[in-house]
């Protein structure tokens, strides 16, 4: 399976970056609009969060970085899906920045 790896730095701290996250996944239908079947499974302590959905499945974490936090994700797509990589990454880099700034 193609692998798509995604690090997005931010000024915001830790703690707040991932609420953020939390509560686009769990409050907005954004992502479900891409993948109405998609499940995440948060681990708080870690600020870790596995997904999975029909079409793919993949995971994030917030981790420390010298000037807030930083965003990592990492999805797992099926070969059908290889040629919408870009689009998909793009797609990915945009909700990032409109929910978490």
């Amino acid at each position: 399976m193609p692998k798509l790896t995604i690090d997005y730095p931010t000024s915001h701290g830790v703690t707040d970056t991932y609420t953020k996250l939390k509560d686009f996944f769990e409050k907005t239908d954004e992502i479900k609009k891409y993948d109405p079947k998609v499940q995440c499974l948060f681990n708080d302590s870690n600020r870790t969060c596995d997904l999975k959905g029909s079409q793919f499945k993949g995971d994030f974490k917030v981790a420390e970085a010298a000037q807030g936090s930083q965003v990592t994700i990492n999805i797992d797509l099926p070969f059908l899906l290889s040629p919408l990589k870009g689009k998909i990454e793009e797609t990915l880099l945009k909700m990032l920045k409109k929910h978490v700034g």
